[in-house]
């Protein structure tokens, strides 16, 4: 899953607190016009599909140009505060320098993804004190981007002969971030986008009716600096004093699960041949581990920087046919996670929310041959295999609560991305495979702080609060939906290849229900939901000669929360399991209907993982409204279609949900 796939991305409103002990001045601080400069790093997917596997035969018709790059830019925005309460609006306009390209099959085949820039205008939606604000952000996207895919290298959309646009493209953007007084004036940020452009279509071969999409996802971290034209927080400068109860020495454990994807993608298709060359190896793994870091705080600012080690587990293998015959063979294994970052956070004497990001290493293996005899090994000179140390990129964001003096609770999600290790397993025909990987991590752990907590018995957390109790409400929002289609016999749909992701956006609305249980500045909950999704995606390709369909019509969840309240506001993370009613189908005949025994179609409710976090915020004694994001992924439904050759079909789905809701308090 790209991811997050990803990802917030989930570090949506793990940022969003109202963390401090002070209350929310009544001035409305953050109120107003401010503009500033921002910078920071993305992990850029630039996608291309040939529908009809006319021009990019090798490896596949479906490609990702995969890669990082800088983005520095400029914000401007203005904000409108109600009490603990900020809304506003944010535009921004940025320069991406992604660039990235590949000749495939001997260089008979070329393809080219570019971002040069990338603006948004977004909604902001936080909870603020006098020093501190965090928020969740969503909006349209315009990014400036070239695709070119041809037989010529290199590629130019100057060329007649390449099927090649550039353009400006729409899209949707989702995110949170974390913003800290400096001074009267002056305010840092740090803040997680998720970018998905539309997809652009080209008919390349009229006659034939050929075509091909391009389009991009994105995820993107970021810091910034603004300069507020009206003032902030007007208290004593003074106050900002270094060290504090957060600061200090620290170290513990923790564990969780992960949703790791491994990568393979062989560009001449010479290893690989059979669904194709791009060969993702999805499971879920537990993650456990220790960490040990060290916070610096300022006021209700903490600067940290933390190192951790964790067994991973993940080990997926997969045999696939080639026509009749059992023939390839992948497996992708991650044995170990390192990862070194830097965090930033808003704190107040019981807890602290943070965003995190820096470099990770990982202890992986990956293997890919034509023997499908299980094991594949590293150490067989015939298989195309390695193993070793990859470096990669972390980002994401988390909660940390006080238990006692010295104990604290964490909770934390990070998205994780390595580089691509490139093998050439021909030198003679320059034939090369990349192997990658990419994950989400949501985990849970335990700090012992050797300087110790703020002092204070259990007896001054009471149990009980304003969000204590039972609550029900609606909610509505947005989802980028995926559908995914395996074919891995590529007997079913051939063209562009066994591999077809369905990606479009749907609304989503429905109910939820669920109850609180609040012990002082803590909320722990549960909350159900049930949900019509609308999504409906649909393609024909090779002149209509092939059909594939992926349906969403429901969604239901049932996730744990937990929360950190002040006052009138609570931000929260929430994870737990999804069932969703879904419809696939892959055929030679369109439609595709499952009540055709012909097709190779599945309808039924399939379950799966979600995680995210919001942010809460209370309207009366009774309402409260509430901003989230989800991320979503249902497990693969295998079909086998053909059971004297054991031929199957892999149908999954994932998404990522922004929405809002309204919530009533019973009690």
């Amino acid at each position: 899953m790209q991811s997050f796939k990803h990802a917030l991305v989930t570090s949506a409103a793990l940022l969003t607190v109202s963390l401090y002990g002070g209350q929310v001045l009544a001035s409305e601080p953050w109120q107003g016009l401010y503009g500033g400069a921002s910078g920071g790093i993305g992990s850029f997917n630039g996608r291309t599909i040939d529908w009809s596997t006319n021009l990019i035969d090798q490896p596949d018709g479906d490609l990702i140009q995969r890669g990082f790059a800088g983005v520095f830019g400029a914000q401007a925005g203005y904000n409108y505060q109600l009490g603990g309460i900020v809304i506003g609006v944010e535009g921004d306009a940025s320069w991406t320098g992604f660039s990235e390209q590949k000749p495939t099959d001997g260089g008979d085949h070329y393809v080219k993804a570019n971002m040069d820039w990338l603006a948004t205008v977004r909604g902001r939606l936080g909870v603020a004190n006098d020093r501190a604000m965090a928020y969740v952000t969503g909006g349209l996207a315009l990014a400036g981007v070239e695709h070119c895919a041809n037989d010529e290298v290199p590629c130019s959309n100057d060329n007649d002969e390449n099927i090649a646009w550039s353009g400006t493209q729409p899209g949707l953007v989702a995110g949170a971030g974390v913003e800290a007084r400096l001074s009267s004036r002056w305010s840092f940020k740090s803040e997680y986008l998720y970018l998905v452009t539309a997809d652009k279509n080209i008919v390349y071969g009229t006659n034939n009716n050929h075509d091909v999409d391009f389009g991009f996802d994105a995820h993107i971290f970021r810091v910034g600096l603004n300069y507020h034209l009206g003032g902030l927080p007007a208290g004593d400068d003074s106050g900002l004093s270094a060290g504090g109860t957060w600061q200090g020495l620290y170290g513990g454990i923790s564990g969780g699960i992960g949703s790791f994807n491994g990568r393979a993608l062989d560009w001449h298709r010479n290893a690989l041949d059979d669904p194709d060359g791009n060969i993702d190896v999805r499971g879920f793994a537990g993650v456990f581990g220790a960490q040990a870091g060290y916070n610096h705080q300022v006021g209700g600012v903490v600067y940290g920087f933390e190192a951790d080690v964790s067994w991973t587990g993940f080990s997926e293998g997969r045999v696939f046919l080639d026509g009749d015959r059992l023939d390839t063979y992948v497996k992708a294994n991650m044995d170990w996670l390192a990862t070194a970052r830097g965090r930033l956070g808003v704190a107040n004497e019981r807890a602290v929310a943070y965003v995190t990001g820096g470099l990770a290493l990982a202890g992986v293996e990956h293997c890919a041959n034509a023997d499908y005899e299980f094991p594949c090994s590293i150490d067989d000179v015939n298989d195309i295999a390695w193993s070793g140390t990859r470096p990669g990129l972390v980002a994401g964001a988390g909660v940390e609560a006080r238990l006692s003096d010295r104990w604290s609770f964490k909770s934390e999600y990070l998205y994780l991305v390595t580089a691509d290790k490139n093998i050439v397993y021909n030198t003679t025909e320059n034939d090369d495979i990349d192997f990658g990987f990419d994950a989400h991590i949501f985990r849970v752990g335990l700090n012992y702080h050797l300087g110790g907590l703020p002092v204070g018995g259990g007896s001054d957390i009471p149990s009980g609060g304003p969000w204590h109790g039972l609550y029900a409400g609606v909610s509505g929002g947005i989802g980028a939906f995926n559908g995914r289609a395996m074919d891995w016999s590529w007997n079913a749909f051939i063209a562009p290849s066994g591999d077809n992701d369905l990606h479009g956006f749907a609304g989503l609305a429905g109910l939820q229900i669920g109850y609180n249980h609040q012990l002082g500045g803590f909320v722990f909950g549960l909350e159900a939901d049930g949900n019509w999704t609308g999504f409906r995606e649909e393609k024909t390709y090779n002149s209509g000669g092939y059909y594939v369909k992926a349906n969403m019509d429901w969604l239901a969840t049932i996730r744990a929360r937990l929360g950190l309240a002040h006052g009138r506001a609570m931000a929260y993370v929430t994870g737990g399991l999804a069932l969703a009613g879904v419809e696939h189908c892959a055929n030679r005949d369109a439609p595709c209907s499952i009540d055709n025994d012909r097709n190779i179609a599945w309808s039924g409710t399939q379950p799966g993982l979600v995680v995210g976090a919001g942010v809460e915020a209370q309207l009366s004694d009774r309402w409260s409204f509430k901003s989230e994001y989800l991320y979503l992924v249902i497990a693969d439904k295998n079909i086998v279609y053909d059971t004297s050759l054991n031929q199957d079909i892999d149908f999954g789905f994932d998404a990522h949900i922004f929405r809002v809701g309204l919530n009533y308090k019973l009690n």
